[in-house]
């Protein structure tokens, strides 16, 4: 049975939006459109689509956006922070200027920080919330499917209750039918055989 399902999911930082669309097939088969955040998951998706359908042609529309964008570099504020403590300390114990500038101390070891290399390079986080935005939408395909498919049986009843009633008047009627058809052939055939002198009767025309 045709169908489609939607979903949306996002955490702090992802929002993956999926949409599944199925039709009739005896088997189970998928059309996937993925990022590529998600490639090489196909296995973990047919695994997962097959604990909610059977048969059919599925497929798969994702899209995964950044909702959060992550600055590659985070300023240590703690480390900083005693690096100037340190030069201000040094400046007033020699009688010195400080280093005013905040460029003076950004490139002191530990101040600032590389973050792409705690960055999630293997796709864990978006399949986290790829894999929850699907689920729901397969749920939300099955309560389509039953939605349309209870619809469809209230339609197949009516239908058969309407044939019902019109076959239940047609049984009514056909004596009747019948006897109206009888006494129009006798009429017609007396017409066209009263100018010869002839008169049919009703055994007459039933042999």
């Amino acid at each position: 049975m045709t169908g489609i399902g939607r979903a949306r999911h996002q955490d702090d930082q992802i929002q993956a939006t999926v949409e599944v669309r199925a039709v009739n097939n005896k088997f189970l088969k998928l059309n996937l459109r993925l990022p590529d955040a998600l490639n090489g998951r196909e296995s973990e998706i047919d695994r997962l689509v097959r604990n909610y359908l059977e048969r059919g042609t599925i497929s798969i529309h994702t899209q995964l956006t950044w909702v959060q964008q992550v600055s590659p570099y985070e300023i240590n504020e703690d480390t900083l922070g005693q690096y100037i403590g340190q030069a201000r300390n040094f400046a007033n114990k020699f009688h010195l200027e400080p280093p005013d500038r905040l460029s003076d101390f950004l490139n002191l070891p530990g101040v600032v920080g590389d973050q792409t290399a705690s960055l999630d390079d293997d796709g864990d986080a978006e399949w986290k919330v790829f894999e929850v935005a699907l689920k729901e939408a397969l749920e939300n395909l099955h309560g389509f499917r039953q939605t349309e498919g209870h619809a469809m049986q209230l339609a197949l009843q009516s239908h058969c209750e309407e044939i019902s009633r019109s076959v239940k008047e047609i049984q009514e009627r056909s004596p009747q039918v019948l006897d109206n058809y009888r006494t129009k052939l006798k009429d017609r055939v007396n017409e066209w055989l009263s100018e010869q002198g002839v008169q049919v009767e009703t055994n007459d025309i039933l042999r």
